[in-house]
């Protein structure tokens, strides 16, 4: 079971950020294999290449459903949108639109290549992916007609994964051919995933229960003469990243908002973080969320404002609970927040001043009080009464607008001030239009 725990000692976070690098360094690969680029992918053999685009901006968009694990296409194309003709590879959901620019030249720039892929059997396959382009043209693919994977000797399919283990994949080489890189396509924990890296790039995957497949290609337009070189796919076996929170604190501040820091070391498969606070010797509610950053090995820092004025309680607890993309979750340690009633009379300067034309304006009771919150104008003539009430002890917002009542105030330097108990004070704001 993933371990969920704040670290004690910033000595054991730092070592283990120091000592990390050189234990992936020294690590035997589960799998190391290479893709060689004159035994790449032909496109030519197993779809349309659609050529002669406009000049501009063109659109392909697709839509369409298969009882395939892949719900959309994939794109090879050349998008002259930056400098000089780049080939580009892209997945395309259904739903989606995919924006290119062709540049001036010949029929070679103009190339945009679709498809569909599966991992071993097309016998079950059903429906179909359209993708229409901005100048009329359509290209229905159907889900029988996928590239089926398992035929083609230009990769493997890698298994013998165990689920619920981290594993991380390391893309290197230096390989000759319009695509510098290659395409993955892999079960991680929580669905299938397809992507595009670039040599030098690395990703992590979790596999789940039963979903042990892997496998990595590279594409080419229609010629392989002059493809040469090889990519090399390393996967490593790591333990598995649990969400380690290195800090979690919470603080009052001065317009009587709770303030909740915390950060993570590393993260895997987080999806969010669901914030719980518990008013003295109550239950736990929920106050709200803030994602996560899924998986990853660097430092995050996070941040929730919860609004306590109108709350009045001598102490507040609160509380993480992390929730993975599967619906797991684990609970953070329990920080508390006490002494909330302020210790003395305050009113603060109001928010936004200048203002226009609605201002916060706060004020706090260490006892309780009957409280009077009088607007006046420059003539000392009274403009609105926001308070005339008696307020617990606490800190308290109201808002006042110069756009209330029958007339619209005009700009200038009004004032307000607070009578609690035998406390009496003024503060000045300015009203700009």
């Amino acid at each position: 079971m993933k371990k969920y725990y704040i670290l004690k000692s910033v000595w054991i976070y730092l070592t283990y950020l120091i000592l990390l690098p050189h234990l992936n360094q020294a690590q035997t690969p589960l799998y190391d294999y290479y893709l060689q680029a004159s035994e790449c992918i032909l496109l030519d053999d197993y779809t349309t290449i659609i050529g002669q685009f406009p000049s501009g901006m063109n659109a392909a968009a697709a839509t369409g459903n298969t009882n395939m694990d892949i719900q959309g296409a994939f794109a090879m194309y050349i998008d002259n949108s930056t400098a000089g003709s780049n080939h580009k590879f892209s997945y395309i959901p259904s739903g989606d639109t995919l924006f290119f620019q062709p540049g001036p030249g010949g029929n070679s720039s103009y190339k945009f290549a679709s498809f569909l892929v599966d991992w071993m059997t097309l016998a079950g396959n059903a429906g179909s992916i359209r993708v229409d382009f901005s100048d009329g043209r359509e290209f229905i693919m159907q889900g029988s007609d996928a590239i089926l994977l398992d035929n083609l000797t230009q990769f493997l399919i890698l298994g013998e994964f165990q689920s619920d283990h981290s594993y991380r994949v390391e893309i290197s080489g230096s390989p000759q051919m319009p695509m510098q890189g290659i395409f993955v396509m892999y079960v991680d924990k929580g669905g299938t995933k397809f992507g595009y890296y670039d040599i030098g790039e690395s990703f992590l995957f979790t596999p789940g229960v039963g979903d042990y497949k892997f496998c990595a290609f590279q594409v080419d337009w229609s010629f392989l003469g002059d493809n040469f070189g090889v990519t090399n796919i390393k996967i490593y076996e790591e333990e598995l990243i649990p969400v380690e929170l290195t800090s979690l604190t919470a603080k009052v501040n001065n317009s009587g908002e709770v303030v909740l820091n915390w950060a993570t070391a590393t993260e895997t498969n987080n999806q969010m973080f669901e914030i719980e606070r518990r008013i003295e010797d109550r239950q736990f509610v929920t106050l709200g969320y803030v994602e996560g950053h899924g998986t990853t090995t660097g430092i995050q820092n996070y941040q929730y404002i919860d609004n306590i004025s109108d709350i009045q309680a001598t102490s507040l607890s609160y509380r993480l609970k992390q929730i993975d993309y599967d619906g797991s979750y684990e609970f953070s340690e329990v920080v508390e927040v006490t002494n909330l009633a302020p210790t003395d009379f305050a009113l603060h300067q109001n928010y936004p001043n200048p203002f226009n034309p609605v201002t916060t304006i706060s004020y706090s009771l260490p006892v309780k009080s009957q409280v009077e919150l009088v607007i006046y104008n420059a003539l000392g003539e009274s403009v609105t009464q926001l308070v005339n009430e008696e307020k617990e002890a606490g800190t308290y917002k109201v808002e006042f607008s110069a756009t209330g009542g029958a007339t619209a105030l005009p700009s200038g330097i009004y004032f307000y001030r607070i009578q609690a108990g035998s406390f009496v004070q003024t503060k000045k704001m300015l009203l700009m239009k």
